[in-house]
């Protein structure tokens, strides 16, 4: 309710605005542009509602699709077929890679109950077809929350071992999935650490 409040106070506040500017504007051909940026401002105004219900519906499609939203690896291959020195394409590398990472970082944290303490994103880094292609995934994580201070006990998941799995143990097994389809390397490239119990 407090919201429908807050969003009905937005409307006449703005429409209270463009009838001052309005009044305000001498007639002429300006007058014309600045009605219709007024009238976008309403339209906004009216459609806020919906734009955030439909944002608060797509957190996973946009982290799922906010790997198209990097330099993705054609360009990183591009740029590093362009430089000249050795250090620029090893800082070609590098940014891909830190790239890589903080989106990687980004999906988990938003996708999980995990956050990650250490990334580590190893790529192909020679100049041929595979330039970029991701060949392991290291991550450290730990529950939201966990205090700093607890001691910290180090569990490892290996996925060609038939072990009976915890709780945790089948969220990183389907974090391992979600990662290996998202980013197409195979599940035993990605090793997961899972600090605390």
């Amino acid at each position: 309710m407090e919201s429908l409040v807050a969003w009905v106070k937005q409307i006449i506040i703005i429409v209270m605005f463009s009838v001052f500017i309005d009044f305000f504007i001498p007639s002429g051909s300006f007058s014309r542009y600045v009605k219709v940026v007024i009238g976008m401002l309403i339209v906004l105004a009216l459609l806020n509602p919906v734009i955030m219900f439909l944002d608060r519906n797509m957190i996973y499609d946009q982290n799922y699709f906010n790997v198209k939203s990097f330099l993705d690896r054609r360009d990183a291959a591009d740029l590093y077929q362009l430089s000249k020195s050795e250090e620029a394409k090893r800082n070609v590398v590098k940014n891909y890679k830190n790239e890589l990472e903080s989106i990687i970082e980004y999906q988990i944290k938003k996708l999980t109950d995990y956050e990650v303490d250490r990334i580590t994103v190893e790529v192909e880094d020679k100049e041929n077809k595979n330039f970029g292609e991701i060949k392991t995934i290291n991550l450290e994580i730990k529950n939201k929350g966990k205090i700093a201070e607890q001691k910290i006990k180090k569990v490892s998941v290996d996925l060609s071992k038939n072990n009976e799995s915890e709780e945790s143990d089948e969220s990183i097994k389907n974090l391992i999935e979600v990662l290996s389809n998202i980013y197409n390397i195979p599940k035993e490239n990605i090793n997961i650490e899972l600090e605390g119990s």
